[in-house]
């Protein structure tokens, strides 16, 4: 088993992409750090002020987005899954606490599956190396 992944290893190492695949590969790099900065502060400006303890006010601040709040919760969860900067666990319990136990349910399971398939055409274009 450890040859298996010495080969695997190597065969990684050795990858070779043209220059706009490691361009494109950069750039995603690049957004996701971004991304992961502003998130990450969203996290703990909501930690300071309770959103992730306080159903009600959590719950009147997803009402700020009035019908778009689904769609940011799906935005946000599939980032966590394609870029792993937060524990995805913060986001599920969250979600629960808004919506109730089915709808959470859909609303994570909708995000992961996006987050899942961008996973895979990512992988699937830039190569072994990028995962």
């Amino acid at each position: 088993m450890n040859n298996n992944n010495d080969e695997m290893i190597e065969e990684i190492k050795s990858e070779k992409l043209d220059d706009s695949t490691k361009k494109k590969r950069k750039i995603v790099h690049r957004v996701g750090i971004v991304i992961a900065i502003l998130i990450i502060a969203l996290t703990l400006y909501a930690f300071v002020n309770g959103y992730f303890v306080d159903r009600t006010k959590f719950t009147k601040f997803l009402g700020h987005f009035g019908i778009f709040a689904p769609f940011i919760f799906i935005f946000i969860q599939a980032f966590f899954t394609v870029f792993p900067v937060n524990p995805s666990g913060i986001t599920n319990i969250s979600v629960v606490m808004a919506y109730g136990p089915w709808i959470g349910l859909v609303l994570n399971y909708i995000a992961i599956m996006i987050g899942s398939v961008i996973n895979f055409h990512l992988g699937r274009k830039y190569g072994k190396r990028f995962i």
